[in-house]
């Protein structure tokens, strides 16, 4: 492989994000090669942790509301 000098880098890297930029099927190769695996599972782990923190506010939701009922039924049974 052939190194590149540093005064060179930033034109090179320029050069990169011009050809990824003009041909946008170079950008999951180039992804592939820069990032590891648990980083490319990313967005396919925060639309879980989206998907389950929905369910949880769904879930607190319906806890709240129970126990709205609840503090009712014991003032009902209080008052008896």
């Amino acid at each position: 492989m052939a190194t590149i000098p540093p005064s060179d880098l930033r034109e090179f890297v320029q050069y990169v994000i011009t050809a990824v930029d003009a041909n946008p099927d170079l950008r999951e190769p180039l992804l592939r090669a820069l990032l590891t695996e648990e980083f490319l599972q990313v967005p396919v782990r925060l639309a879980r942790v989206e998907d389950d923190v929905k369910t949880l506010k769904d879930d607190v939701a319906i806890l709240k509301d129970d126990v709205a009922i609840l503090k009712d039924d014991v003032a009902i049974l209080k008052d008896d």
